[in-house]
């Protein structure tokens, strides 16, 4: 994945994939409630050129600023007007106000709305004392084998016959916000080839909307339910192929594969996926996503956790972006969101590589610089533009800075180009807009006083091409901070958080660091927030053998993973440990999307043609999101908190962890490179032990079933020591060579009191009449089964058959989930299996004691006779009463062969008749009678 801040043309990829602050966080009041990215939308002359903009790709342009990578417009459909994508903070939580304006709202995370909104409400919008501020919803962008060895997620589960037993997040949602999913891949399909996508709702297209979900209102895009994704009718693709791959490293079950190779971190969960875009996406769908996620999840009784790989360098990175406060809103129990740290680190861990590695490893490619300054003090950044051809046309080459600060203090800021010109402006002096030959340069220092969302200072500058023919000129820029008045810390930081693509190579050349780089929402205080370490440096791939032209060593951290930690806000919001932990991230195989345009290269496709390499913290992201899948399988009503305080607690330490690649930062555990450590699944779990287990009896059956009731499978239940539980639910799932519902009539549950697995007297717990008839998987529900702390119960299941069972016929039952309730807790249990708990039934037996050979009736009236036998016949024939050979039997089946006595021609007459049966060194002689009923 690059690890450069590109933007192209319109738009950034970043697929990389707080708590409320505390009231000294605002203590000076800002003087303007509107976002500065959002200030230009205010100058009249700009919105007329945009209403003017026939189309909806190029109305970033008409802002003749170079903010379309970053500010969201569009058109709704069926309406000339344009809309801006925004959260607004209301003192109050109605959305009356937005409403009122002609705006649609799209999430409400407690004070904070989600909106589109007309150009023309925002003065308005403004003016209403309701509102405290309003802040652009800013573009993001997009940032197993092997893999599942190193989290020791394969030492917590089993495969066998492509079913997953143990921890395998069952019950559980896994929500993907990305760039869609192939819902027609093997590795998101249960056995039977019905799908595990419960929902997919795509944002990019217009057709039947979700609607009213839980009390929100979804009324944009197009939703697949399950039911129409089975029947083939979804017209969702993932093009992009980077929300497939993620997905399938999350909750893939590597069905497409062999042996499951690539199968995920939760292969049972069930997956509810939001398609926000092909190349980049609006935080303000991506916050709706996650409630429509969540929404969705609890309107089914289960708990949910959301993969968002994506992110943007821009804001404050202290939590306080709108978007980051949302997620926190609608982050809790059972509701958890899991976020990659972003691509933008410049880590020294490559050992081999092109570009070489500097003397002493320095790193090469900064994007952030941060110091703390004396009265009259000045800092001097030095940024290098590498000689480069212009894009034709104007606002497409560019460079954007955002600089934050202490607001108590006041700096002056000053660009410098190449030739010595310069834009200077002072702490609320009103913006620059200056333009020469080597390039335009907009500058606003607070212009309009504190941030509103955090209160603190906030510098925007931009060098940008304003004339086509005076793009930013190659050189050494100089951006020069200077305190002028030291009221407060006197630090600041500042990033580059955005260039064209022509301007990629870009960097802080003098004074940068690598620190504070974890991208938002990644910030977000409730949100688990995760780097990249090394999987593979050499793979084997349709195209050949390869590695990576940069070569980290195995199990360090990738040279692109961002460090943290948060900035803090003056005295009262303190610098915070991000990220949290880190997971494999570089070179890592999942699902490859088979609408992938254009198509992967040879060289990253799997032998399987199924699967594909990719590399990112946002591959690294969805391996803890799977992980917290399987937490919630276990504790539902974990809240974000007690999730990080499981995974941080259990993280592996190793001879890499302990180094720190973050500027100014020692090493140790946690530190801002690594979080706490790697990944360990195993680990994890233990921390969170089940509610229940559920487990094979010793004294379960082992007979071959006959026609009739057969003890099939004994089971036992056991509660935690913490807790009882009372048990509510057992479903089983059934296998057989022939369809199930042909012959099994009736499933019972006995309680096995005695522990004999036999079937004891009287009636039934529950007994299910074709309990196969609608499908593969039969639910007892409504036991109320009371199991006392660290208490066990034990059952029978037992089967009933009809005389359509055939010798030698298969039968295998698997209980596949036991569910229950707390008691007291009354939070919701699945049962841990930890190994498969299956029948152990042999071959359908029709023969009694002795018997070689069964007919199924005699004298035969239905027209229609099946004989069964154990060994097959040599030969078999049929005689009449004078000698005569009247019917041969060859190339005879196992087991059983049926014969259709009215499909005879010539027709045999009704009478007796001798059927002579070799077998082995026997002979067998059996008279036969024939009464079938006429043709």
């Amino acid at each position: 994945m690059p690890q450069s801040p590109v933007l192209s043309s319109a738009v950034a990829l970043s697929v990389l994939a707080a708590a409320a602050l505390p009231s000294g966080a605002r203590a000076q009041a800002p003087a303007n409630k509107l976002d500065p990215l959002l200030r230009p939308l205010l100058d009249p002359a700009a919105v007329a050129r945009i209403e003017a903009t026939p189309r909806g790709a190029a109305l970033g342009a008409a802002l003749r600023r170079p903010l379309a990578g970053v500010v969201m417009l569009r058109r709704e459909p069926g309406r000339a007007e344009t809309f801006v994508d925004v959260f607004v903070s209301l003192s109050d939580r109605s959305p009356a106000v937005i409403e009122a304006l002609g705006g649609r709202v799209t999430v409400h995370a407690g004070a904070l709305f989600g909106a589109r909104v007309p150009l023309s409400a925002l003065r308005a919008l403004l003016a209403d004392a309701r509102v405290r501020y309003v802040q652009a919803a800013r573009r993001a962008r997009l940032s197993n084998d092997l893999a599942m060895q190193d989290i020791r997620a394969s030492l917590v589960r089993t495969a066998s016959g492509g079913t997953f037993t143990g921890a395998t997040g069952s019950g559980v949602i896994v929500g993907i916000f990305d760039t869609g999913i192939d819902w027609s891949h093997a590795d998101f399909k249960h056995a039977d080839g019905s799908t595990r996508i419960l929902y997919l709702w795509d944002l990019t297209t217009i057709g039947t909307p979700p609607g009213n979900v839980g009390g929100q209102n979804f009324s944009d895009g197009n939703e697949c339910s399950a039911a129409l994704i089975n029947a083939g009718g979804c017209s969702e693709r993932d093009i992009a192929a980077h929300g497939s791959h993620v997905a399938g490293i999350a909750a893939g079950n590597g069905s497409a594969g062999s042996a499951n190779q690539y199968a995920g971190v939760a292969p049972n969960a069930d997956i509810i996926a939001v398609k926000g875009g092909d190349v980049s996406f609006s935080l303000l769908d991506v916050v709706t996503g996650v409630e429509y996620i969540f929404k969705r999840a609890d309107l089914l009784g289960r708990p949910a956790v959301v993969n968002l790989s994506l992110g943007t360098l821009f804001g404050p990175h202290d939590g306080t972006e709108a978007a980051e406060q949302a997620i926190d809103s609608l982050s809790g129990a059972g509701h958890l969101v899991v976020i990659a740290a972003g691509n933008d680190g410049s880590n020294p861990t490559a050992t081999t590589g092109n570009p070489p590695i500097p003397p002493g490893n320095t790193p090469i490619f900064l994007v952030h610089a941060a110091r703390t300054l004396a009265a009259g003090d000045t800092a001097q950044l030095a940024v290098t533009v590498p000689g480069y051809a212009p894009a034709a046309g104007n606002v497409n080459d560019f460079m954007l800075f955002t600089l934050w600060y202490d607001a108590r203090d006041s700096l002056t800021v000053t660009v410098r180009r190449p030739d010595g010109t310069t834009v200077s402006r002072r702490r609320g002096d009103a913006p620059a807009d200056t333009e020469t030959v080597q390039g335009h340069v907009f500058l606003d220092n607070a212009s309009n006083g504190p941030a509103a969302q955090n209160g603190d200072g906030q510098s925007e500058i931009e060098m940008y091409d304003a004339d086509p023919t005076h793009a930013p000129a190659a050189g050494t820029w100089v951006i020069t901070i200077r305190v002028d008045h030291l009221g407060g810390s006197g630090r600041f930081d500042l990033w580059e958080y955005a260039t064209s693509s022509t301007l990629g190579d870009t960097q802080i050349s003098g004074g940068g660091d690598n620190a504070y780089l974890v991208s938002s929402p990644g910030n977000a205080a409730r949100a688990i927030t995760v780097a990249a370490y090394v999987n593979r440096v050499n793979w084997v791939a349709q195209g050949g053998t390869f590695q990576f032209t940069v070569r980290e060593q195995v199990g360090d951290l990738a040279t692109f993973s961002s460090p943290g930690p948060t900035r803090s806000v003056r005295d009262s919001l303190p610098s915070r440990q991000k990220p949290e932990l880190s997971a494999p991230g570089k070179g890592v195989f999942s699902v490859y999307s088979s609408a992938s345009n254009p198509a992967a290269p040879a060289a990253l496709i799997a032998t399987d043609g199924r699967h594909v390499l990719f590399s990112g913290t946002s591959m690294a992201t969805p391996m803890v999101t799977g992980s917290v899948a399987l937490l919630l399988e276990r504790r539902p009503d974990l809240t974000p908190e007690q999730v990080r305080t499981i995974l941080t607690s259990t993280a592996r330490s190793d001879g890499f962890t302990g180094r720190s690649y973050a500027t100014g930062f020692p090493g140790g555990s946690p530190n801002p490179s690594w979080g706490y450590g790697k990944l360990d699944v195993q680990a994890a779990l233990a921390q969170a032990p089940p509610a229940l287990t559920a487990a094979a009896g010793v004294n379960s059956p082992s007979s071959r079933v006959r026609i009739g009731a057969n003890a099939a499978l004994q089971f036992v239940v056991t509660a935690s020591t913490a807790e009882g539980d009372r048990l509510d639910t057992v479903t089983v799932a059934g296998a057989s060579n022939h369809t199930l519902a042909d012959f099994v009539t009736a499933l019972d549950l006995y309680r096995d009191s005695a522990g004999t697995g036999v079937i004891p007297n009287g009636a039934p717990l529950v007994s299910l009449p074709t309990p196969f008839a609608g499908g593969s998987t039969a639910r007892f529900v409504d036991l109320g089964a009371n199991v006392a702390p660290g208490g066990q119960v034990t059952y029978l299941l037992a089967v009933r058959l009809n005389d359509h069972l055939r010798q030698g016929d298969t039968l295998g039952l698997r209980v596949a989930a036991v569910f229950g309730t707390g008691t007291p807790s009354t939070r919701r249990a699945v049962a841990y299996i930890p190994v498969p708990v299956t029948s152990r039934l042999g071959r359908a037996e029709l023969l009694q004691g002795g018997q070689i050979f069964l007919i199924s009736e005699n004298p035969v009236r239905s027209g229609r006779v099946i004989f069964s036998y154990d060994s097959t016949p040599r030969s078999m024939a049929l005689y009449n009463f004078a000698g005569l050979r009247v019917r041969d039997f060859s190339a005879l089946p196992a087991n059983r062969f049926e014969w259709d006595v009215r499909g005879e021609s010539p027709g045999l007459p009704n009478g007796m008749y001798i059927l002579v049966v070799k077998t082995g060194a026997e002979l067998l002689r059996q008279r036969l009678m024939i009464l079938s009923p006429a043709r």
